[in-house]
């Protein structure tokens, strides 16, 4: 198509359908750098520029055997019958466009505009071009769009509807949205980058997902574009709107969106760790809100509870402020009890002076056990959380093992993983073989009604696997982490800590694993910024505590101590301050078998 901005005397078909395509926005519009054919685009289209674009606007690629062909999603798009240009989707790309819903407000936690009004709307693309495949074939497009490739233009779309920006003209987005944010690879991409080249010569960046084969990323290099990949929604929205920034500075300008927004954050945060992939923009946004001199109390209380919150699930150790008691007070008796909770966990990973006062503010919100308060249930798992760290891993591992119980009974199987996990890993701490078996026997029943939904499988493996070892079954802890060790889509708080054992198992075995450079990959990933350096560099720490142990090096297991505490200081000071009420002399040893992570 490029070749008609050249032509004295095109065909007057592809012209009005050039028209069109140059009418729609800048993407069909010859690069900037090339005047003559600018200028001729600017005679086709009789318009001085190219077009300014809707926010939510952008370009999709659709590919057949035959032919590819790219349209533009437009929000203002409504479906026209008699207008063959504008198509609808099938079910699986509306299925798509629903992920697309509910993956952003995961993965963009500032939000403050309905995402479920965009949701709703049903989805229309307009025509652009179309390029064929196959010699002999014509380039006729489909009547529908259908498949998963579309999804990160989807969330793309949403994002830049809610955020008031458009998205970049120069980004042609393919990749698979997941229902858990993760993005997943497309078929077709070499055909889709073909079209792009030809169909829209602005088109110079190419965002597809971590897990799109070399070859097609090669492929697209060749062919000029700069290839984007990343391994979630929330990574390819930041690249795509990296003044995220100013959009939520200018919206908390407005006193009744600050409002909204600092209240957001707040019920973000109380919600569960799944709300969003990636936290760090919540823990962002509150710090920048918190700098603000206009805030009002309670919008002040609601942003250092959600940055506090956000940066322990991101690895942080911020302690959080016992709350005012009239303030908690106010709150809906669920909200105080979610707040409550989060108040213990805080106390039992960033560390807290007052662990009394903690655990009577969740004594006064008690109940016993029992199967009707899901609220109640959390609560009690958190303290059996501080307990872990504060000297009382018994009473935490009977805690564990009886809401891990519970869970099951209630069917609730993503809630069965967290306590399931910790009392795998207690009963391994405390050489205790029959609450093992008890252990195991939950997991067994969990597996036959269903598994253990969404992520657990590899925190439950991890956890056995640690357990196993701890226990003195070296060949059953190798044949449930070294498979971890070899999976590369595993978490990061998964992924550094199955290293860690690998390397123990084979120090103490004096033989290489199949997964012969656990210690390198630490080492590699220890020099990366982000989470996933934190999380090796710590594990890193542990791997020479466990040798120093193991050879009986008692000072340099001080030491290795001394290190680890400097590097994160909690929770490993709160095992540490509590270590004389555990049966165990040494506090190198009992760093090691009591650290939760």
């Amino acid at each position: 198509m490029n070749s008609l901005f050249r032509q004295e005397n095109p065909n007057p078909l592809l012209l009005g359908q050039l028209r069109v395509a140059l009418d729609a926005g800048p993407w069909c519009w010859p690069k900037e750098e090339d005047s003559e054919s600018v200028a001729r685009a600017l005679t086709i289209a009789c318009r001085p520029a190219p077009p300014d674009y809707a926010k939510g606007a952008v370009v999709l690629v659709s590919v057949t055997d035959a032919r590819a062909s790219l349209w533009v999603l437009d929000p203002g798009l409504q479906a026209m019958q008699e207008h063959p240009r504008i198509v609808g989707m099938d079910e699986s790309a509306l299925r798509s466009w629903h992920y697309a819903a509910t993956v952003l407000p995961r993965s963009l936690p500032v939000l403050w505009k309905s995402v479920r009004e965009r949701q709703l709307r049903t989805p229309y693309a307009r025509h652009l071009g179309t390029i064929v495949l196959r010699e002999g074939e014509t380039a006729v497009p489909e009547a529908v769009l259908a498949g998963k490739s579309f999804g990160l233009a989807f969330l793309l779309s949403m994002a830049s509807a809610v955020l008031g920006r458009e998205v970049p003209s120069d980004i042609l987005a393919t990749a698979v949205v997941r229902p858990d944010c993760r993005l997943g690879r497309v078929t077709g991409l070499q055909a889709k980058v073909r079209c792009a080249v030809e169909v829209a010569p602005r088109i110079r960046r190419l965002f597809v997902s971590a897990k799109q084969p070399v070859e097609d990323q090669a492929a697209a290099q060749r062919a000029g574009l700069k290839v984007c990949t990343f391994a979630s929604g929330a990574e390819a929205l930041s690249e795509a709107f990296p003044e995220m920034q100013e959009a939520l500075t200018s919206a908390a300008d407005d006193p009744s969106k600050r409002e909204e927004l600092t209240r957001s954050l707040f019920h973000l945060a109380l919600g569960p760790l799944t709300a969003t992939v990636v936290w760090a923009p919540v823990a962002n946004a509150a710090r920048l809100l918190l700098a603000r001199r206009d805030l009002g109390t309670e919008e002040r209380t609601h942003l250092v509870f959600a940055e506090a919150v956000a940066r322990r699930h991101g690895g942080g150790r911020d302690p959080l402020p016992l709350p005012e008691a009239k303030w908690l007070a106010r709150l809906p008796m669920p909200l105080r009890i979610r707040y409550v909770q989060h108040v213990v966990q805080q106390a039992a990973d960033a560390g807290t002076s007052c662990v009394q006062d903690v655990e009577r503010l969740a004594a006064s919100h008690l109940r016993t056990l029992d199967l009707s308060q899901e609220g109640q249930l959390r609560l009690h798992g958190a303290l059996a959380r501080l307990w872990a760290v504060t000297g009382r891993a018994r009473a935490a591992l009977d805690r564990d093992l009886a809401l891990a119980r519970i869970w099951l009974d209630l069917r609730e199987l993503r809630d069965v993983s967290y306590p399931l996990s910790t009392a795998f890993r207690l009963a391994g701490a405390l050489q205790d073989h029959a609450a093992a078996a008890v252990a195991e026997r939950i997991r067994e029943e969990a597996e036959a009604r269903g598994g253990l939904a969404g992520d657990a499988g590899p925190f439950i493996a991890i956890a056995r696997g640690r357990m196993r070892a701890m226990l003195g079954d070296l060949a059953g802890a190798r044949a449930l982490i070294e498979p971890l060790c070899e999976d590369s889509e595993l978490p990061d708080r998964v992924w550094s800590p199955a290293r860690r054992w690998l390397i123990q198992l084979n120090d103490h075995a004096g033989t290489p694993s199949r997964s012969n450079r656990p210690e390198a990959d630490l080492q590699e990933a220890a020099s990366e910024a982000g989470q996933q350096g934190w999380f090796a560099k710590r594990n890193l720490g542990l791997v020479r505590l466990d040798r120093a142990l193991r050879r009986g090096e008692t000072e340099q297991a001080a030491a290795c101590v001394r290190d680890f505490v400097s590097f994160e200081a909690q929770p490993a000071g709160m095992i540490l301050t509590h270590q004389s009420k555990y049966e165990i002399e040494c506090a190198a040893r009992c760093l090691q078998l009591h650290y939760p992570y």
